[in-house]
């Protein structure tokens, strides 16, 4: 199990090492994203960083031997999801650009790649003019810097590379909700392969469209990268509880999620606290001076991100419900119940420390929907309550497998139709696992027409354009407009992120020094359409 584990850690600690030379860059006026040599050196942090802590992981053990699940099956069972989620990824590269994209092609997708593009021309993490946190969005910019891709040459590829670690970032998600699902069973005295049952069932539900569709096809990338730090911080608090490994990742989970999504902050924070002060209890000399420099470490690498949302930003941003975010209730209510059984049932103290630090994020919501004035659905608070209800998904999972052996043990009159019917849910929660992804290449979570956008991305000239009318449908012509951003991104101003009437189409041309339409239609009818303004220029795909 450590084998699985551990890759979640790894990824948190790389990427808090990532953010934290990145920092330190731009204290020095260095600009390592802007050469290809700088982005291979901040992708050999991210990979040399986690691998050490992976081994790191693999190497210490301070955990009673009872947590760490062993057994072939078991662990596959726990990567199984995962293993999934990779093999659609490379099915889906036998697919079209414009089919295997167009998922991506969508909802907030779309912007981040803005935000990734304009931070690979800074060339490094700059919150002077751009305040929202990019930890996600380095390490895209270092990956496409590394890989030799620039959008404003090779948005099309670019497009195609980030997609592709968008989903195996979701892949993530699977693998450290199995793992914490394996740890906790394990923790609570299930057998190895209940426990391998348990992170499975967990796994396959975090396919299912309330946590894997709902936010993908929403582009919310920084809730499932929190999904994942938070995931790994807490399996550590089980794990090595108030040890220096469970310190090491709370602490850079802290670093990655200041730059991510601070209102997830309390739970890394009070892990960090918790697990520093039993560090600092315990040990002597070098611990305790590890303890003290990564601390004030991540304090310093996290102060531009922070600094920049106390300032500029502030509480008050919440009120804002631009994306409604729905939030699984029923999954909400079931994590509770077994929040309880797990927490009367259990013996040991990290159990309930683990539950009340899954639930924060869902008190933060509501306390946060108080404040602002805002129903708990609405967009910020929505999605604070989604994290619990996904970090909820281990201890249903648990509680699950366990009333399940008890029915299968029991002679009771009715226990044989509560097996089929047992039977009957296992099977549906592996076929709603199985078929939920595949929505994303059969157009389930498409608004465009993805060969479309691709194809006039390509068009020589394309990042001239203020406006973009083409046949594809819904918000074909919209997320074209605003990617055209990720061929400019040295431009001050963005254009408008929503969909355009023609008169607001017109204004923008006649704003422009240089009014240009990329279209696939024929010139006529363009020049007919935008006959407010002329003369027109008119970029069309080769």
């Amino acid at each position: 199990m450590a084998l699985i584990g551990g890759v979640g850690s790894a990824g948190v600690v790389g990427l808090a090492a990532v953010v934290t030379v990145l920092v330190c860059a731009q204290d020095l006026a260095l600009q390592p994203l802007s050469s290809t040599a700088g982005g291979l050196a901040v992708v050999a942090v991210f990979m040399g960083v986690g691998g050490a802590t992976y081994g790191w992981c693999l190497r210490t053990r301070t955990a009673p031997p009872d947590v760490t699940v062993r057994g072939a099956v078991p662990s596959l069972a726990t990567a199984a999801p995962t293993v999934l989620m990779i093999g659609y990824a490379l099915a889906g590269r036998l697919l079209p650009a414009g089919t295997r994209n167009e998922w991506f092609l969508g909802g907030d997708h779309v912007r981040h790649v803005v935000l990734a593009a304009e931070l690979q021309a800074d060339g490094g993490l700059d919150y002077t003019t751009e305040v929202y946190p990019r930890a996600w969005h380095a390490l895209l910019s270092a990956t496409w810097t590394a890989a030799g891709l620039d959008p404003r040459r090779s948005l099309v590829e670019v497009i195609d590379l980030t997609a592709l670690l968008v989903w195996l970032l979701a892949a993530g998600m699977a693998l450290t909700t199995s793992a914490l699902a394996a740890t906790l069973a394990h923790r609570v005295g299930t057998t190895p392969h209940g426990a391998g049952v348990a992170a499975f069932v967990a796994g396959c539900i975090v396919l299912w469209p309330p946590f894997l569709a709902n936010y993908q096809a929403l582009g919310l990338q920084g809730s499932v990268v929190g999904a994942c730090v938070l995931a790994a911080v807490l399996r550590h608090q089980l794990v090595d509880t108030g040890g220096l490994r469970a310190f090491v990742v709370a602490v850079s989970g802290c670093v990655v999620l200041a730059h991510t999504w601070q209102l997830l902050l309390p739970v890394t924070g009070l892990a960090a606290a918790w697990s520093g002060l039993s560090v600092l209890r315990r040990s002597r000399g070098r611990a305790r001076a590890l303890v003290g420099v990564l601390g004030a470490g991540s304090v310093a690498a996290s102060w531009p991100a922070m600094a920049a949302v106390v300032n500029r930003v502030g509480v008050g941003h919440a009120a804002e419900a631009d994306i409604h975010a729905p939030v699984p209730w029923l999954v909400l209510g079931l994590g509770l119940v077994a929040a309880i059984v797990l927490a009367v049932r259990s013996r040991l103290h990290e159990v309930p420390w683990f539950l009340g630090l899954l639930w924060v994020p869902a008190v933060t919501g509501a306390v946060l929907a108080w404040r602002v004035g805002v129903s708990p659905e609405s967009y910020y608070p929505s999605k604070l309550l989604w994290h619990t209800a996904l970090l909820s998904l281990p201890s249903i999972s648990v509680v699950g497998v366990a009333l399940a052996v008890r029915v299968d043990r029991s002679a009771a009159v009715g226990s044989s139709l509560l097996r089929v019917l047992g039977g009957a849910a296992a099977a549906l929660v592996l076929l709603y696992a199985v078929v939920g992804p595949t929505a994303a290449y059969t157009g389930g979570w498409s608004t465009v027409d993805g060969a479309t956008v691709l194809r006039l991305l390509g068009a020589s000239e394309a990042a001239r354009a203020q406006v973009v009318h083409s046949d594809g449908r819904l918000v074909t012509d919209t997320v074209t407009r605003i990617l055209l951003d990720a061929e400019r991104p040295e431009h001050d101003e963005r254009t408008p992120q929503e969909s355009l009437s023609i008169e607001e189409e017109c204004a923008l041309l006649e704003e422009a020094d240089d009014p240009t339409v990329l279209t696939d239609r024929p010139v006529p009818e363009i020049r007919e359409r935008y006959s407010c303004v002329t003369p027109i220029v008119v970029v069309r795909p080769g």
